[in-house]
């Protein structure tokens, strides 16, 4: 463990951090010797990682301390049924040298292992396969028959056996539950999927107060609209008349930010996001506001569609960017957009060199992206084959209920009552004819108004 721990504060090397090439070689002769070092001294143990890590600083020695963090995760990994998994736990030792890596890590160091970066700030969407899915149930018995399963991903009837009866489950554990699963939609830019997330917290119950969980899902649900739809949206129906009060009370800077961002005022809208920059920052939502910014940007210039059919790249930055961007960036960006194909245009130079870029805009009009497209059509045909598979099984179901006791037995009660009524109106006609006298003679007058 003593050969490792020099090793690791090996780097970086002051000879080398001057020399760029240097630094690279170094760098990777560095990993591949650590990730030989590392098996036989860590093994997976925990109490080995802290005590390597303890004399390592994430903020100087970035790149060891990664490699040391990647090693241990690909050992939780493979025994995550074992108590090495409680460790990547929240409050567990893993998570929490994650988090200080995470907050200090030098960058310049960090790229020299893309994959074991990517690796490490990926990790969240391991929990996609289990907030992807409709929970419906937790049963807290365990002698049920195990019903027929089918394909749908909706069951009803499948017991889920993650929680004991005496879990200790609380209302703050539900409204977290959905506050990060929103949080991770979100880094994943899934933006209608976090907005849903968002939405259930937003309009739990409340009765004098509201948590902080609830008020930070409600600024983060602001700005997914605005990155979204690029809307002010109303709240859920559900949510509770007290908590909209405390909402609108407590988060006024993102109601401002979110009705200059609908104004369409761009000056202003940089005003406001200058002016609450303290405010982006203790709520972590400095990203975010970032990326709102992005999104006005986008639609600044998609807004120029509407009112022209061609304009320079100069009228460009200065009526859709606010002159942020000079004519070259200008130009980029428009290329950006319209290789992503969020933006339906053309862009084409004007004769002379020193002319800007006149960009045309389709006749057809902006069309939706690709990915929007493709997850649209996705999404209704996993909702055709949910259909497909609803009336399969209620076929089925009619097909069972009618080979059953009780609805044979239905029948022939039925049929016992359809052949006591046929008796009694046989009865009964032959006794209204016995009481008609065949001597009675009718009046033909009377007849011919019948006729």
């Amino acid at each position: 463990m003593a050969d490792l721990l020099s090793r690791l504060l090996s780097f970086p090397s002051p000879s080398t951090a001057a020399f760029e090439d240097a630094y690279s070689l170094h760098a990777r002769d560095f990993i591949a010797s650590v990730n030989e070092l590392l098996p036989a001294a860590i093994d997976g143990a925990a109490a080995k990682l802290d005590a390597i890590l303890e004399h390592v600083d994430p903020s100087i020695h970035s790149l060891p301390y990664l490699l040391v963090l990647h090693f241990h995760g690909k050992t939780v990994e493979k025994n995550s049924h074992t108590i090495l998994a409680g460790d990547s736990r929240p409050g567990g030792s893993f998570w929490t040298r994650c988090l200080l890596f995470l907050r200090t890590f030098d960058p310049t160091q960090v790229r020299h292992a893309m994959k074991e970066w990517h690796k490490l700030v990926g990790t969240y969407s391991l929990a996609l396969p289990v907030i992807d899915q409709t929970i419906c149930q937790f049963s807290a018995t365990y002698d049920k028959p195990n019903s027929q399963q089918n394909e749908s991903d909706i069951d009803l009837t499948t017991d889920l056996h993650l929680f004991g009866p005496r879990s200790s489950l609380s209302h703050k554990d539900h409204l977290q539950y959905f506050l990060y699963g929103g949080m991770i939609y979100m880094a994943l830019k899934k933006w209608n999927k976090a907005r849903h997330f968002l939405s259930i917290v937003i309009s739990s119950p409340a009765v004098n107060s509201v948590s902080l969980i609830m008020v930070e899902a409600y600024k983060k649900w602001v700005l997914v609209n605005l990155l979204e739809k690029g809307v002010v949206a109303p709240l859920p129906k559900a949510t509770p008349p007290i908590s909209i009060k405390l909402y609108k009370a407590l988060a006024k800077p993102y109601d401002a930010l979110a009705s200059t961002f609908v104004a369409g005022d761009g000056e202003k809208l940089w005003a406001e996001v200058e002016f609450g920059h303290s405010i982006w920052r203790m709520d972590k939502n400095t990203g975010l506001v970032q990326q709102v910014l992005l999104a006005f940007r986008k639609q600044s210039v998609l807004r120029l569609s509407s009112t022209f059919a061609a304009v320079t790249t100069t009228d460009v930055s200065k009526r859709a960017l606010s002159g942020t961007m000079d004519t070259d960036a200008t130009e980029r960006y428009i290329l950006s957009l319209a290789i992503q194909k969020q933006l339906s245009a053309s862009l084409s130079h004007l004769p002379g060199e020193s002319k800007p870029s006149m960009l045309r805009f389709s006749t057809a009009g902006n069309t939706q992206s690709t990915e929007l497209e493709a997850d649209l059509e996705g999404r209704l045909l996993l909702q055709q084959q949910k259909l497909n598979l609803l009336v399969q099984n209620i076929r089925t179901s009619d097909r069972k209920l009618e080979l059953g006791k009780e609805y044979l037995e239905y029948l022939r009660r039925g049929q016992k009552h359809n052949d006591s009524m046929s008796k009694e109106g046989n009865q009964s006609g032959r006794t209204k004819g016995q009481d008609i006298d065949p001597d009675l003679d009718f009046d033909e007058d009377m007849m011919g108004d019948m006729h």
